[in-house]
């Protein structure tokens, strides 16, 4: 049992708590017993009465451990800096200890939200149902009280991407500290995600750390978290590769999928299983990403956030093959349909750079 915290509140998400320090039981370096000591979304304040604030964020979505394990690991060391005072923020408590495993639920049913809403990274921007919005006020209540340096979220993609950052567009300050932490920056509108918050009071930017359950993942976000604990953050421009968003795209309702790339069935989308090998690709040609029974009369089977046309980014041919249009690449494709449904099924990205991207592997 955790001495009490300094603070509780009621949320859609379990009682928020904040504590002043770290207590003794969250000190033993592993994840899932730091998260067996938790009720629901947290913060711990490490006020070293220091000029400058930072934040780490992480477990936003319930199945993205690595940045968790980077903080319980920290929490066993120094969780302090020598530059900044500390807060972290550990998100979705409740959906990360649900099942039968932990980290297996990317958010929950059955919180009395509906929509984006049930998204603990689609809240931020306010005018959410009342027991979602009593987190925002109540953790932005906690950062006003800080002159804030910086803000990291750390998470993990469920489809297999080489490790980048996401800013906000036009947000120099977040670019520079993201170009510390990776070389692949995607620039992103997401005003209703903690970052889109947090930019409000310094430069923010999530870092997608590798895809979940990856040992490479949890490499990544510990090494990051030490930089971010440890370095001045300096903002001097780093050689980074940059990538716009050019839309985000959804599967129609009513649909079923297959990931077997052929599949003719009224209906039905039969994606690549390929697809996740797309992911910040160089792609100097069109790109066979699936297949959709018909000849084309009803339109392909995505929507597209801000009521694009598909057919800017996507050809169909007569045998129902589905193409990525030359000159993109995608981010965050994935072959888990639990994520398809609850989030987007990729991004479309058009690179910033001339030499079209870093090259990466997923081994």
């Amino acid at each position: 049992m955790l001495v009490s915290p300094v603070l509780t509140t009621s949320t859609a998400f379990g009682a928020f708590s904040v504590y002043r320090g770290v207590p003794a039981e969250l000190t033993s370096g592993n994840a899932e017993s730091f998260l067996q000591h938790l009720d629901g979304p947290t913060a711990f304040v490490l006020d070293g009465g220091l000029e400058k604030t930072r934040l780490v964020s992480c477990l936003v979505h319930g199945n993205e451990p690595s940045g968790l394990k980077a903080v319980a690991r920290a929490f066993k060391g120094n969780p302090y800096s020598h530059h900044a005072n500390m807060i972290y923020f550990v998100g979705n408590v409740r959906a990360a200890k649900a099942g039968l495993q932990p980290f297996s639920h990317r958010l929950l049913d059955n919180m009395g939200l509906s929509g984006p809403a049930r998204d603990m990274n689609r809240i931020w921007a306010g005018h959410v149902p009342g027991g979602a919005q009593a987190l925002v006020d109540s953790l932005l209540g906690v950062v006003h009280q800080f002159s804030m340096e910086a803000c990291l979220d750390l998470h993990n993609t469920s489809g297999a991407n080489p490790h980048f950052a996401v800013t906000l567009p036009d947000c120099i300050g977040s670019e520079l500290i993201a170009g510390q932490l990776a070389p692949r920056v995607m620039k992103l509108s997401l005003e209703s995600g903690l970052i889109g918050a947090m930019n409000m009071y310094c430069p923010s930017l999530v870092l997608e750390c590798g895809k979940m359950g990856m040992k490479s993942a949890d490499q990544i976000a510990l090494r990051s978290l030490t930089h971010f604990l440890n370095d001045s953050l300096s903002l001097e421009s780093r050689d980074i590769t940059r990538y716009q968003v050019s839309a985000e795209v959804y599967i129609k309702k009513g649909l079923t999928m297959d990931f077997l790339g052929d599949t003719l069935e009224e209906n039905h989308l039969s994606l690549s299983p390929q697809l996740e090998d797309l992911n910040f690709s160089a792609l100097g040609q069109a790109v066979r990403i699936g297949r959709i029974d018909g000849d084309g009369s009803n339109g392909l089977p995505f929507v597209l956030s801000d009521h694009q046309a598909a057919r800017q980014y996507f050809d169909w041919d007569d045998y129902g093959y589905i193409w990525l249009r030359p000159g993109y690449t995608l981010a965050m494709a994935t072959l888990h349909q639990d994520n398809i449904r609850n989030s987007c099924l990729f991004y479309v990205l058009e690179s910033q750079e001339a030499n079209f991207g870093v090259p990466w592997s997923a081994a």
